[in-house]
């Protein structure tokens, strides 16, 4: 079995998304994700994402990669980046919730860090908790 790793992050979009456009979006990274093995779960709410992608670690940093130079990021942080033994979203090649206009527990604890400071303090758990909330809600 080939070596597995996940990366968490979050950002700001550079503009808030309609639903059709995070759809159009869904559509395409959920081809692209099938082609290198990806999988994992976005999240969104009034123009701020949690995602998670999980997979060989060289795919995984390929797509960072590409997300980081995406002009409709702004302020990526890094939550956790690790090694896993096996994926929390086997099934899902882009998992996706609009949490929008919803009160979620502990999603704007992960929204509220200062992107200049290097350490974050970060328990790799409480993200994969909540982000696991939504795992059976899935569009």
């Amino acid at each position: 079995m080939s070596p597995l790793s996940h990366l968490i992050y979050v950002s700001s979009t550079s503009q808030l998304l309609s639903e059709a456009e995070l759809k159009e979006i869904l559509i395409g990274a959920r081809t692209q994700n099938e082609q290198h093995d990806i999988t994992g779960m976005l999240l969104y709410n009034d123009g701020n994402v949690m995602q998670v992608i999980e997979g060989e670690p060289t795919a995984v940093e390929t797509l960072f990669s590409n997300i980081q130079q995406d002009p409709r990021h702004n302020g990526i942080i890094v939550l956790v980046k690790e090694a896993i033994a096996e994926r929390e979203f086997p099934d899902w090649r882009m998992s996706y919730q609009n949490i929008s206009g919803q009160d979620v527990e502990g999603f704007s604890d992960f929204l509220s860090f200062d992107p200049g400071k290097a350490t974050h303090n970060i328990l790799p758990g409480k993200a994969i908790k909540l982000l696991n909330t939504f795992k059976n809600q899935v569009t």
